[in-house]
């Protein structure tokens, strides 16, 4: 399929399409990937700090890793990919966008019907209530 074959089943899908994104597109902005080269996992691992049994045996890891990726966050745009899809959802181009990513760029983006299935870095849910509230940056440490 070639690129106006592509651009076409866009145009005439509408808001059927979905997006689905990962690392990449908030790489490009300078988010540190969580896998592979240079990733957080390189550095931790996974099961130990942020894996649900590990979490509810010991919060301590996760709260002491959490806090420095969220101040990495801190100073951190979307970038032309987070825009251009947003973009495409105010045309009606777009619907659904749906991300493993948890740095909250496609709303950032303008982006308003996104699907964060791991969830956002930016807001904390409470595991009883399931309240939600906005996080801040601190880690234990602070």
């Amino acid at each position: 399929m070639d690129i106006d074959e592509i651009a076409r089943r866009i145009v005439d899908g509408g808001t059927r399409n979905a997006a689905v994104t990962g690392a990449g597109m908030s790489v490009e902005s300078g988010v540190a990937p969580f896998r592979g080269k240079g990733g957080l996992w390189e550095k931790m691992d996974p099961m130990k700090v942020a894996h649900i049994d590990a979490f509810r045996r010991d919060p301590v890891p996760y709260w002491q890793m959490r806090g420095p990726f969220i101040k990495s966050l801190e100073a951190i745009d979307p970038n032309p990919g987070h825009a251009a899809l947003a973009r495409l959802q105010r045309q009606g181009l777009l619907g659904t966008i749906i991300t493993q990513n948890i740095d909250g760029l496609h709303a950032a983006a303008g982006s308003t019907d996104v699907i964060e299935f791991h969830g956002n870095v930016r807001t904390l849910r409470c595991m009883d209530c399931t309240r939600r509230t906005p996080s801040r940056s601190a880690s234990l440490d602070d």
